[in-house]
């Protein structure tokens, strides 16, 4: 056993993840590693993940195939807590988290009971999981174990060690850390320096003309319906053609192919990427005058890294069908208004 050595293990399943394990890892290059890629069945979102791989210098790297269904996950995750345990539990290690609702994540914690645990930002989710449970000091979704079948969860995944995981504290690696209470959560704010680093100081043209609107999959996920969808949509559109702007939709990873089909028939361009916004700007034509966004983690890191952009929230919680979407644009609002220019309601 030799403590003495220093050890990290990264996990990842988008793109983000990446761009925050890519800063973590360039605070101490020296510390050696292993990265973990969670694939799903989704190959345009795979794709990104495995090109932005590539353009970060992640060239070594393990993939663990996720089935949709999390019951079918579980042995296979108990077997890679397995395996793990046997390779590095006798490192100085130190364990990113990605997801703090996602179980398999605590239940590493039962199994690394010597590591230490980073939490980095998913999407917009830190500051969630902050306003409901870090900032009152409690290290687990507890809400998630209250029903039948979460106390079932709860025994299976952590027995006798879940009231010692909901008090342990776990350090956080966060672009929101600045807005948290230092008195309620302990780790290092990610200023995205190194990516800034890799970008550089060149950029491709602005076309102050242009607009961009960061799509979403609201309709897809049932938040809201297709026909309200399209609407905003095209009164954003409209909005932005009054003032002599053009309007691009960004499609998302879970865009449909029938929703950007209809998006273009109300003639509104439509680009889909293959990296993440924050490092496909820097290989487009051109970078826009304004950025429209419904309340993304886009709206933190796009800031620190084009700062020439004007940036608005689009205020669409009037559509919402259900309350928990119209909370996270509210806690969106609390931790990005300093980013945003002002906020574009829209109604019916």
């Amino acid at each position: 056993m030799n403590k003495d050595i220093n050890y990290s293990i990264f996990f990842a399943a988008s793109p983000m993840h990446l761009m925050c394990i890519y800063e973590l890892h360039k605070k101490k290059p020296e510390r050696k590693f292993q990265l973990i890629i969670f694939l799903k069945k989704n190959d345009y979102a795979n794709s990104q993940l495995y090109k932005t791989l590539d353009l970060l210098g992640f060239n070594k790297f393990i993939i663990f195939k996720m089935y949709e269904n999390n019951i079918l996950n579980y042995f296979p995750l108990l077997l890679l807590a397995a395996k793990l345990y046997k390779s590095f539990n006798y490192l100085n290690l130190n364990i990113v988290m990605i997801d703090f609702q996602n179980s398999f994540m605590h239940l590493l914690r039962c199994v690394f009971k010597g590591a230490t645990f980073t939490l980095i930002d998913d999407r917009f989710n830190t500051c969630v999981a902050y306003e409901k449970y870090l900032k009152n000091k409690i290290y687990l979704p507890v809400d998630n174990f209250k029903s039948i079948r979460g106390t079932l969860a709860r025994l299976i995944y952590f027995g006798t060690d879940y009231n010692n995981l909901k008090n342990k504290k776990i350090e956080l690696f966060s672009l929101y850390l600045e807005s948290f209470n230092p008195n309620r959560v302990t780790g290092s704010r990610n200023y995205l320096s190194s990516i800034k680093d890799k970008l550089g100081t060149t950029f491709p043209r602005q076309n102050k003309d242009n607009v961009f609107f960061i799509g979403t999959n609201n309709s897809e996920s049932g938040a809201m319906s297709l026909a309200d969808e399209l609407f905003y949509i095209e009164w954003l559109n409209n909005y932005w053609k009054k003032k002599g702007k053009n309007l691009f939709y960004i499609a998302k990873i879970s865009s449909s192919d029938s929703k950007i089909s209809l998006i273009k028939k109300l003639n509104i361009k439509v680009l889909k990427f293959n990296l993440p916004l924050e490092l496909a700007l820097m290989n487009n034509d051109f970078i826009p005058g304004s950025i429209c966004d419904t309340g993304s983690a886009l709206l933190k890191t796009l800031p620190i890294l084009y700062s020439s952009i004007e940036y608005y929230f689009v205020d669409v919680t009037s559509f919402y069908i259900y309350k928990a979407n119209k909370d996270i644009f509210d806690i969106s609002k609390l931790f990005c208004s300093k980013q945003v220019k002002r906020t574009i309601v829209i109604i019916r």
